[in-house]
């Protein structure tokens, strides 16, 4: 087993070999997960401890060790105050030697427990209402934060991201907002039966004004935290994989979400050979092919942006459509709105020269909502799941531009949407895209009124 001793925290990689053996002036243990890394900074591991079992190692190190531990200490008494669970520190240490500094703690390690989900919204809340009410604010707020256990208890953990600091309730509503925005778009729990949680847990009353003004920022936080997403697809970070290789004509850029790595180096060695003459073709036009391809026994989607002459590649210079689909793709798969998300993406050439461009995708199999409803009729259950992927858009503040029932696709008993090139963030065109999916159908089809009635009691944004 490979061992690392305290002084080579900072150096270790982002995904280390496991297990390993680490080594520190007043204890050892076996690190047997890697669940959060901060490269020089901050390491957090499942650790199996001979004496104690299975626990979470805290490791802070680099020149503001000795802050960062002060603040999750601070933190976790915090939550006492508060009354809000936590795992208890069953063990600290540090390094007393002349060196890198390096300070840690062990904690408990809960058994079986999930991450929280939408149905823990009103216990999340008031967890938040009771921090804000003891004088607390809370800086990083996502699920991963918040574990359930089988008995249904919301335990809270990452405490360095607790402040002393007293919110008035409208600035407190910015932090409840934050924490909403993080559960996917269709299936954001009731906004305003979590603002009761939260100001009961305040001990203030509900008000017109309040409630007004949680829904603009929640609207606000989806927006930022949807385009700080985003920034990250475009560098090599915990989520994603990106490197460039060769120079000049024959420079390429590759953007792949970490996990699957793998499979799109697989794709990505020989690309073109996935669009000869035996390719699968989907769609063959001047300006993109698409193609299905199997890689080991996974069948996916590949898309080659084709260069068409001259002038199509100065467009391509100032707008990337390759990038726009890898980015609009991954945005919906992390709002939570079905898709064919993208597993990675090629550019090739150079910035003042671009060549083909190529998006490796999942792959939806199914009838189109056109061929679905050749009837003039639509089935309750598409029907729901229209309303569902439309009020999403809405929510997030996105447009598709191109909202045609041949844009959405059944598969496995889910309904798609697919073609995302053009998706962009703006309220203003949301009525024509309702206005262009009914479009569709003629006025006096079944399906039409349908559709358009059921947009009306979801209260969606529509033309008529």
């Amino acid at each position: 087993m490979r061992v690392v001793h305290g002084g080579g925290l900072a150096g270790l990689p982002r995904e280390p070999e496991l297990p390993f053996e680490l080594v520190l002036p007043d204890a050892t243990f076996r690190v047997t997960e890697v669940l959060r890394h901060l490269p020089g900074r901050r390491l957090t591991v499942g650790v199996d401890d001979p004496a104690r079992g299975a626990g979470v190692l805290k490791l802070f190190f680099g020149k503001h060790h000795e802050r960062d531990i002060r603040r999750a200490l601070r933190g976790q008494d915090a939550f006492t105050r508060a009354g809000v669970r936590t795992t208890p520190v069953i063990a600290r240490g540090s390094n007393p030697a002349p060196g890198p500094g390096i300070e840690w703690l062990l904690f408990g390690r809960l058994a079986n427990v999930t991450h929280a989900n939408e149905n823990d919204a009103l216990a999340l809340a008031d967890i938040l209402g009771r921090l804000h009410f003891n004088g607390f604010s809370h800086t990083d707020l996502h699920l991963g934060n918040f574990l359930k256990t089988p008995q249904g208890e919301i335990v809270a953990v990452d405490a360095d991201a607790i402040e002393p600091e007293v919110l008035s309730v409208l600035a407190g509503l910015e932090e409840l907002a934050i924490l909403l925005a993080q559960f996917d778009i269709p299936v954001q729990p009731d906004t305003m039966a979590c603002l009761d949680a939260y100001l009961a847990a305040r001990q203030e009353e509900r008000g017109t004004f309040r409630s007004a003004r949680l829904r603009r920022l929640l609207a606000a936080a989806i927006t930022r935290r949807s385009a700080y997403y985003l920034l990250k697809t475009l560098r090599d970070c915990s989520n994603f994989v990106v490197r460039e290789e060769g120079r000049g004509g024959a420079a390429r850029k590759l953007y792949c979400r970490r996990e699957e790595i793998v499979t799109f180096e697989a794709f990505a060695s020989d690309p073109e050979r996935f669009f000869g003459e035996s390719a699968d073709v989907l769609k063959r036009g001047n300006s993109a092919t698409v193609v299905n391809v199997d890689i080991g026994r996974r069948g996916l989607v590949a898309k080659r942006y084709n260069i068409t002459g001259f002038w199509h590649r100065i467009r391509r210079v100032f707008r990337r459509r390759a990038r726009e689909a890898w980015q609009n793709g991954l945005r919906l798969g992390f709002l939570g709105i079905p898709t064919a998300v993208p597993l990675g993406l090629i550019e090739t050439g150079s910035r003042w020269w671009p060549g083909p461009a190529y998006v490796l995708m999942e792959r939806r199999d199914g009838k189109d909502l056109a061929t679905l409803t050749r009837s003039g009729h639509i089935d309750s259950f598409t029907l729901k799941d229209l309303v569902h992927v439309v009020s999403a858009l809405q929510k997030a503040g996105l447009v598709h531009g191109d909202l045609k029932s041949t844009n959405f696709l059944l598969h496995q008993g889910k309904l798609y949407l697919i073609d995302v090139d053009s998706i962009r963030v703006s309220k203003r065109g949301q009525r024509r895209d309702v206005a262009r999916l009914l479009a569709n159908w003629p006025v006096d089809a079944p399906a039409h009124k349908t559709v358009k009635d059921a947009f009306r009691q979801a209260r969606l944004k529509r033309s008529g």
